[in-house]
C-alpha cells in the first residue's frame, strides 16, 4: 500500500509540472513581429567573416537561446583534471535538444552526466543526473531594447540522488533578460530564477535537511574577440531555505547564501566545433570567519575545464 501511495503521488507531482510548464508558454498570445528582433544573439564584429561563422552555435549563446528554427542537437564533453591528490579527475557529458516550434517558443531535454576517475579500478563510476524538461518564451516586449525570456522547466528524477532522497520533481522558472552592446561585440545577460524542491518527506532517510527553495541572480557577458575567438565571464549568487523535520518544531533553518563565478575562451573551429578552456570557483558563503571576502582560487572548490562543443 505504501509503494502505491508513494507512486501514486509521485506521478501527481510531475503531471501538474507539466501543465504549468505547457500553461507558462502556450497561454500566451503570439506576436507578428519578426523572429530575429527577440532573439538572443550577438553580432560578429567583422561582417564579410561573419558570412563563414554563426556565432549563434557559440556554446554560451546556444545555452541562453535554443534552437533559432527547427531542431538544434548538443553534444559537449568537458574533462577537469584533479588540482589535489586527493581529488580525483572527472568528465562531465551534456546531451541535449531544442525544438523550436514557432517564432516564440521553444522547448528543449538535457541530460548530463559525469564519469569519475578513482585511485582504484573499482572506484571508478559513470553516473547521470536528473533529466531536465524546460519550455522557453520569447516575450514581445524589448523594453530598453532588453531582449526578454521567459523560462519554466521541471526535472524527471533518476539519479542514485533523487531516488535517496524521494525527491519527486523539481520546478524553477526564471526570466532571461539580455542586451547587445558596441556594435553586438558584447552580449550582456541577467537571469533571475527561483527554484522549488518537491520531495515525499522533509529530510532524508539519514536525517540529513533537503533543499526547499533556491532562489539566486546569474550575470554574465559575453565578448567577440574575432567572429570565432570569444571571451565569457559570469557569476551566479543564490541562497537556499531547507525543510525542517517534519518533528522539529525549532524555527526554520537560517537560509544559506552559495557564489560562484565563471571563466572561459571559446574558439569556433567551425559553424559545429567549438574548442574551449574555463575556470570555475564556487564557495558555500562570501561571509568567512565573521568577514566578506570572496576568494579567487580555493584547491578544494576551484576547477579547471578543457571542453569541445558539437552543434548540429
Amino acid at each position: 500500500m505504501l509503494n502505491f501511495s508513494k507512486t501514486k503521488a509521485r506521478m501527481a507531482l510531475i503531471v501538474l509540472a507539466c501543465c504549468l510548464f505547457g500553461f507558462s508558454g502556450f497561454a500566451q498570445s503570439e506576436s507578428e513581429d519578426s523572429k530575429e528582433s527577440n532573439q538572443v544573439k550577438a553580432k560578429a564584429p567583422n561582417k564579410k567573416l561573419a558570412k563563414k561563422t554563426d556565432n549563434t552555435a557559440n556554446p554560451t549563446l546556444a545555452n541562453l537561446t535554443g534552437a533559432s528554427s527547427g531542431w538544434r542537437l548538443q553534444g559537449t564533453v568537458t574533462h577537469s583534471p584533479r588540482l589535489r591528490k586527493d581529488q580525483e579527475d572527472t568528465t562531465d557529458i551534456l546531451l541535449r535538444a531544442d525544438y523550436n516550434i514557432n517564432k516564440r517558443h521553444t522547448i528543449r531535454a538535457q541530460q548530463f552526466f559525469t564519469k569519475f576517475y578513482g585511485k582504484y579500478e573499482s572506484e571508478y563510476e559513470f553516473k547521470p543526473f536528473d533529466t531536465t524538461l524546460a519550455h522557453f518564451y520569447r516575450l514581445p516586449w524589448r523594453p530598453g531594447g532588453v531582449g526578454l525570456q521567459w523560462r519554466n522547466q521541471f526535472s524527471l528524477p533518476i539519479s542514485n540522488e533523487s531516488a535517496r532522497d524521494d525527491l519527486l520533481t523539481t520546478f524553477q522558472t526564471s526570466v532571461v533578460g539580455s542586451k547587445a552592446l558596441l556594435g553586438g561585440k558584447l552580449l550582456v545577460f541577467g537571469i533571475p530564477y527561483s527554484r522549488y524542491f518537491f520531495y515525499e518527506y522533509r529530510t532524508s532517510v539519514s536525517g540529513r535537511l533537503l533543499p526547499r527553495w533556491q532562489n539566486g541572480l546569474s550575470l554574465g557577458g559575453l565578448y567577440f574577440i574575432t567572429p570565432k575567438l570569444s571571451f565569457y565571464a559570469g557569476g551566479d549568487y543564490r541562497i537556499d531555505t531547507v525543510y525542517n523535520s517534519q518533528f522539529d518544531n525549532s524555527p526554520n533553518q537560517v537560509p544559506q547564501g552559495t557564489y560562484r563565478f565563471d571563466l572561459d575562451v571559446s574558439y569556433q573551429f567551425n559553424n559545429n566545433l567549438t574548442g574551449s578552456l574555463s575556470y570555475a570557483q564556487g564557495r558555500a558563503s562570501y561571509i568567512q570567519n565573521g568577514r566578506y571576502e570572496l576568494v579567487l582560487f580555493d584547491d578544494q572548490a576551484s576547477r579547471v575545464n578543457f571542453g569541445l562543443t558539437y552543434i548540429y
